[in-house]
């Protein structure tokens, strides 16, 4: 199955731009090139470059659709008839077949004229059996549920200049630690517009000022002997 790059090319033409003179900007190669007149897959890398180049979002110049967080692509494949392997292909940032659990809407590339049927298959999407019984079982013991559940959390919307190292020091934690929250790997580099899951909570390392503080003497009390001169 082709990939459609068709927004590139309508993005090439509002700005009166070449292919030759894309190639130059972004710094890639001919055969870089050549796939993308063919529709065939390019690394995210490549189309990194071609965002940089363009100033603009990877959504602007490849067919994407957002889905949801936990949707498996075995499950995307049985709606539209693409193979997992071809959407994984697609998608080569996830670590897991599976979108990233706690992305809110994940920008997944798919073939050419696939993103209305997944779209209309995302708006009946109902969540996997295995959630509704972990719902019952945690209703029936609350204890047992309450302890289970996930640490505080907020989301992060990736932007130009964004790495797993700068937001690691960000969110004051390892960045393995947070790709593995995101069900990602650290090798993969991100996407300008992607939404990631990051630790909630006061910064790591934050002091405050013990309370026993006020309760210490004067440091004249120290010395009577003093005092009564």
């Amino acid at each position: 199955m082709r990939i459609s790059y068709r927004p590139l090319w309508v993005l090439l033409a509002q700005r009166e731009m070449t292919k030759k003179e894309l190639r130059e900007i972004s710094g890639i190669s001919t055969a870089s090139l050549a796939k993308l007149g063919k529709g065939e897959n390019l690394t995210t890398d490549v189309l990194l470059k071609i965002c940089e180049a363009l100033n603009c979002n990877i959504n602007e110049i490849i067919e994407t659709v957002p889905v949801p967080g936990g949707v498996k692509l075995s499950w995307i494949e049985k709606q539209i008839g693409a193979p997992e392997d071809s959407l994984a292909s697609r998608n080569p940032e996830l670590c897991k077949p599976v979108t990233p659990p706690w992305c809110s809407n994940y920008e997944l590339c798919v073939p050419v004229g696939a993103g209305g049927e997944v779209l209309a298959a995302i708006a009946n999407y109902t969540p996997p059996e295995e959630k509704n019984e972990r719902k019952s079982a945690s209703a029936s013991t609350p204890a047992a549920g309450a302890a289970l559940k996930s640490p505080a959390a907020r989301t992060h919307r990736i932007s130009r200049g964004d790495t797993w190292s700068s937001l690691a020091a960000k969110y004051h934690c390892s960045a393995a630690y947070l790709a593995e929250m995101n069900g990602m790997k650290t090798s993969k580099p991100l996407k300008i517009g992607q939404t990631l899951r990051a630790p909630a909570g006061a910064p790591a390392g934050k002091k405050t000022v013990s309370a026993s503080t006020g309760s210490r003497k004067p440091a004249a009390s120290i010395f009577p002997a003093l005092e009564e001169r």
